[in-house]
């Protein structure tokens, strides 16, 4: 990426990734953008299957993909440039992040 293009830029697309794009947008921060190296976000409850993802936040019972793919539209919704099968390999800079 180049010459400040993102304020802030989140590597991982699980849960606690997509948490914090959401809030930083909600906290109005400028851009924002979110890195997931497999074709989709929602880290490891992508592949649970089994009911209870969403209770804590949502209030309600739903399996891991469907978790994921209601918090990755939020994360779209909210204004993060999502990456997808792209990762950070290393600074380049003080802010600069080789992707």
């Amino acid at each position: 990426m180049s010459g400040g293009d993102f304020d802030v830029v989140i590597v991982g697309g699980g849960p606690a990734g997509m948490a914090a794009a959401v809030e930083l947008r909600r906290q109005k921060v400028g851009r924002v953008l979110l890195l997931e190296r497999e074709p989709e976000l929602g880290g490891i409850p992508r592949d649970c299957h089994h009911p209870g993802f969403g209770w804590e936040d949502l209030r309600l019972m739903m399996s891991g993909p469907a978790y994921t793919r209601s918090c990755a539209a939020h994360v779209r919704a909210g204004g993060t440039e999502v990456w997808t099968e792209s990762f950070a390999t290393g600074w380049t800079g003080a802010r600069s992040v080789q992707v």
